[in-house]
């Protein structure tokens, strides 16, 4: 039987780190022919950033079970029953010839529903610590793709794989955004840190002249921050950029959070000189992979962490210009990380991994994926 177009499910919902992976695993989807559908929850952001992407989405309702207390816990087990329900129709009414989960507790209802349709299902996790959504989907799934050879290990043997998903617009830089000098790129994810944007107000005055900071502070935050910025100081100061790479680009270190997808955008991301570049990370404590990937990161020499019970503006001031005066240590970190990732084509091989199965389910001829 000759292979035909496939009609493929992405569940893909609940933050930045789980939706951006979704997206470009369609975007190869979509490339090859094949037709996409995500699957999301109805109060969460890719509601409105899917189809902002051009992609259709379908909504359930899914109650989060980790982190809650026993009522929430009671609660998330009742409705999972009328989501697997829904998620199960949705599959019916697509045709789907199987799934992709990127995490988050409403991927379930819609990996348990491929499975009692008999649908092939493919995890990506990019955490080091897997939440408990994808703990349970990797026993289920036909495949488990992860990001860092370090996270291997968190996952059925025979079942991993390694490739790391990246939006396009990290991978390198066209431009670099007006570089005066070091620059310190900070950031706190697409919504912003509260956190570390007051570390990092706190810190310019202890910050050695020379050093610029170009600061991403969420749109929430701008205004706040903004304001206590020095007018004359140098800096930028913006809500938010989308040409990631441009920014990784400007800067000579990096100073986020600890994000998996970020972290990994960053691993894979060149500038036009072939280099990488070295990170300082401020994890969540107690948040899983937010605080555990940058620490299996760390680790292994990739970078450096400030524990966020140690945080203070003094503490990373002390951090940055350490690495302002030493460059060996900061081509080290960068070359550490760099080092972590062994493919950036983790979209493609989903994609096709996906695709394979599907083929293989309905018995055609497999195609090579393009």
């Amino acid at each position: 039987m000759e292979s035909r177009p496939k009609r493929i499910a992405i569940a893909a919902m609940g933050t930045g780190g789980h939706i951006y992976p979704g997206i470009e695993i369609a975007r190869k989807l979509r490339e090859q022919g094949h037709e996409v559908l995500f699957v999301g929850t109805t109060d969460r952001m890719e509601k409105e950033l899917v189809p902002a992407q051009g992609f259709p989405i379908e909504l359930i309702r899914a109650e989060p079970f980790a982190g809650e207390g026993v009522l929430g816990k009671i609660r998330a087990l009742v409705n999972l029953v009328p989501a697997t329900a829904k998620s199960f129709r949705i599959l019916r009414d697509f045709k789907a010839d199987g799934v992709v989960g990127t995490g988050a507790y409403g991927s379930v209802p819609v990996a348990l529903a491929a499975k009692l349709r008999g649908l092939p299902l493919v995890v990506y996790e990019p955490n080091g610590h897997p939440g408990l959504a994808n703990r349970v989907l990797s026993w289920l799934a036909d495949s488990v793709f992860t990001p860092f050879s370090a996270f291997v290990d968190r996952f059925p043997k025979s079942k991993v794989k390694v490739g790391a998903v990246v939006k396009k617009e990290a991978l390198s830089a066209e431009r670099n955004l007006g570089r005066n000098g070091f620059t310190v790129w900070v950031f706190g994810g697409s919504q912003g840190s509260r956190v570390l944007n007051q570390a990092v107000v706190e810190a310019l005055p202890h910050l050695e002249e020379g050093i610029r900071v170009s600061h991403m502070t969420g749109r929430n935050e701008f205004d706040a921050v903004r304001r206590q910025y020095p007018v004359d100081g140098g800096h930028r100061v913006v809500p938010y950029v989308d040409d990631v790479g441009n920014a990784y680009g400007e800067a000579d270190v990096i100073v986020m959070r600890g994000g998996a997808t970020s972290l990994t955008e960053i691993s894979v991301f060149r500038d036009p000189h072939g280099k990488s570049r070295p990170v300082i990370a401020v994890p969540f404590e107690g948040q899983g992979g937010q605080q555990t990937t940058p620490n299996v990161l760390a680790e292994k020499g990739a970078l450096l962490v400030i524990p966020q019970s140690r945080l203070s503006g003094p503490a990373l001031a002390q951090a940055v210009n350490g690495l302002y005066r030493d460059g060996k240590t900061r081509k080290a970190l960068a070359d550490a990380l760099a080092g972590q990732v062994t493919s950036s084509e983790g979209a493609h091989a989903i994609a096709g991994e996906i695709v394979s199965l599907a083929e293989r389910r309905n018995g055609e001829k497999i195609r090579q994926p393009r």
